[in-house]
């Protein structure tokens, strides 16, 4: 009986040592930010679906609106001509994708600008820089 008293003894100074307070409060402080930070993953994760959905049923759309179109022109445009339609439609919901997911995430967002240099009212030509919007 003795033995047993002694073990319960030296556990109740291991529960009750101050080392063991601190440890535990880093343990669950540290559990509660790696939790956290799981949660908002998952919700950012969670909240691409419906812009992904968007995006292809936009694609989608505007894919049906051009075959239509093809259909009912017979031909009148050239294949380079459809290649850059379909280049342009791709690459402005790519734009506008990442775009979204920057000012989600609180990354600034750079708008593309063409890549022709203006020619001002002087005969200069300059070079436009890319606009940042935050």
């Amino acid at each position: 009986m003795s033995r047993i008293q002694a073990q319960a003894a030296k556990l109740w100074q291991t529960l009750n040592a101050p080392e063991t307070f601190s440890t535990y409060k880093s343990v669950f402080a540290v559990t509660w930010n790696i939790l956290r930070e799981l949660f908002l993953l998952l919700w950012l994760s969670l909240m691409w679906v419906p812009v992904l959905a968007d995006r292809s049923i936009s694609l989608g759309r505007s894919t049906r609106t051009w075959i239509n179109s093809q259909k009912e022109g017979g031909g009148d445009r050239s294949a380079a001509e459809m290649g850059k339609a379909v280049q342009s439609a791709l690459k402005q919901g790519f734009v506008s994708t990442v775009s979204q997911a920057k000012r989600q995430l609180g990354i600034p967002v750079v708008l593309p600008v063409e890549s022709a240099p203006t020619t001002p009212e002087n005969g200069v030509a300059q070079s436009k820089e890319p606009a940042e919007i935050s």
